[in-house]
């Protein structure tokens, strides 16, 4: 099942810098880059800086759309995890077609200079809560049995910090199963912050916490697995292989809470994924 890290991220320059230094995507389209008040458009990476694509902008969305429909459709995965649903800090969203959206929606006014301004954060967590919406509907027009999913950070933090509001995508129905970062170190803040996440949602049957190996050990990681199973939760997701493999935990969870055979949660067989590859009717329209 592909995970999408990337998500709005057109550029890195880490690599594949392309003729501007910003990335192929922006040599081809500049006017899909994202920018903050002042009009920088380079944000913090690792290593260097990450140029993102603009949210709002429809040419953007169907070509990230179009981009996951071609795995859904051209490779037999379970499912596709989208992920970076979210701004890369809340001082951004002032590049002009946003502005000019803004404005169309708010009788001439454009946005707020403060980009912590409630209304304005609340504005632009919906517009990506509509993206995850119609991503999910166009993902099971190319094949009902693809499992959605994404990987928000937790709640109120990516919310206060990125417009990102993932309890909404779950009352929206837009994912089959979410994967919120509950990174922590030991089972005691871990715990405090999976009650935390549990209380924003509205159910906890597609609430799949995820949990951070390399920032913890096995021996933790077997205790917040244990704390999850206590609370009826569908699962759990570890970032990530090489965290696992460096720490051993292979072998602990091996020995412990994975020493049985597991059934996996979405029990659907490659032979269902092929013969559900399509819905009749046209595909739902990127908005």
């Amino acid at each position: 099942m592909p995970w999408v890290e990337y998500g709005f991220i057109g550029g890195y320059s880490g690599y594949f810098p392309g003729q501007g230094g910003r990335g192929p995507i922006f040599d081809v389209h500049p006017d899909w880059i994202a920018k903050t008040r002042q009009g920088e458009t380079r944000f913090t990476a690792p290593g260097g800086y990450f140029y993102w694509m603009i949210h709002t902008h429809p040419d953007v969305q169907s070509f990230v759309i179009s981009l996951m429909e071609e795995l859904g459709r051209n490779y037999e995965t379970i499912g596709i995890q989208f992920d970076r649903s979210r701004y890369p800090q809340l001082d951004c969203g002032y590049d002009d077609y946003t502005i000019n959206l803004y404005q169309r929606e708010h009788n001439g006014s454009g946005p707020p200079t403060d980009p912590a301004n409630s209304e304005w954060v609340r504005w632009r967590a919906d517009k990506i809560n509509l993206f995850v919406k119609t991503l999910y509907n166009r993902l099971k027009a190319v094949n009902r049995a693809l499992l959605v999913s994404n990987a928000p950070g937790v709640y109120p933090y990516a919310y206060v910090n990125f417009a990102q509001d993932y309890p909404g995508w779950m009352r929206d129905g837009a994912l089959d199963f979410t994967v919120p970062q509950i990174y922590r170190k030991d089972i005691a803040t871990y715990l405090d912050e999976l009650n935390r996440q549990i209380a924003a949602v509205p159910s906890i049957e597609t609430f799949v916490p995820g949990i951070d190996i390399t920032n913890s050990n096995p021996e933790e990681l077997v205790k917040m697995i244990e704390a999850g199973r206590e609370k009826k939760l569908p699962g759990v997701v570890v970032w990530y292989y090489r965290g696992l493999k460096d720490s051993g935990a292979f072998e602990v969870l091996r020995r412990t809470v994975f020493r049985g055979r597991a059934r996996m949660p979405w029990a659907v067989s490659r032979s269902n994924i092929r013969l559900n590859r399509s819905i009749p009717g046209p595909l739902p329209a990127v908005p």
